[in-house]
């Protein structure tokens, strides 16, 4: 007998002889649908345009950006201290500089950007009530869903994303906790 969990999920070869989809690919079938949905709600918002999210040179000149942000004194300001430039140095910063590299339109990095902080707060929601085992894959993948597209996110996504960055790595802290949880039964 198997204690494999993946293995008691796979269907017999009956099962897969009656034209039932493969349980496994179905759920991977439904977390690709579920992120190609976050993805085109971040890219369907005002196309071609920037929107106004955080620091507007951020995607203009990223590299010009942080290479201000490393300094405490900024003299282009007439002399602010860059009180709110820390938080942009890693990963947002190095991840529009990539895309300005790369050589995408400014307003397709903001886009991707905003997509991978709703996909991985979806993702990791996900795999924490996996962890956690709570529900079933289809309740997972909706209440995962909930969490991504929360009424905070949605306030904030297009203002300051930097601000749900936390949220959206929440549920991918907890894990871990949950699996040291899980295995020591307490």
């Amino acid at each position: 007998m198997t204690t494999d969990p993946a293995a008691a999920e796979r269907p017999s070869g009956d099962e897969e002889a009656a034209g039932e989809p493969d349980p496994v690919l179905r759920e991977r079938l439904r977390v690709l649908l579920c992120c190609a949905c976050l993805s085109l709600l971040a890219t369907a918002t005002r196309p071609g345009r920037i929107i106004p999210d955080t620091k507007i040179d951020l995607p203009l000149a990223p590299a010009r950006f942080l290479g201000r942000a490393l300094h405490l004194w900024d003299v282009e300001q007439f002399g602010q201290l860059q009180n709110q430039a820390a938080g942009y140095l890693f990963p947002m910063g190095p991840f529009y500089v990539l895309g300005h590299l790369i050589g995408l339109p400014a307003w397709i990095v903001q886009r991707f950007w905003l997509a991978l902080l709703l996909c991985a707060a979806f993702l990791g929601t996900r795999r924490l009530a996996e962890r956690l085992g709570i529900g079933s894959p289809g309740a997972r993948s909706a209440g995962a869903m909930a969490y991504a597209l929360s009424p905070h996110a949605l306030a904030v996504m297009g203002l300051n994303s930097s601000e749900y960055l936390p949220l959206a790595m929440l549920p991918w802290i907890i894990v871990p906790l949950a699996t040291v949880t899980r295995r020591d039964g307490t």
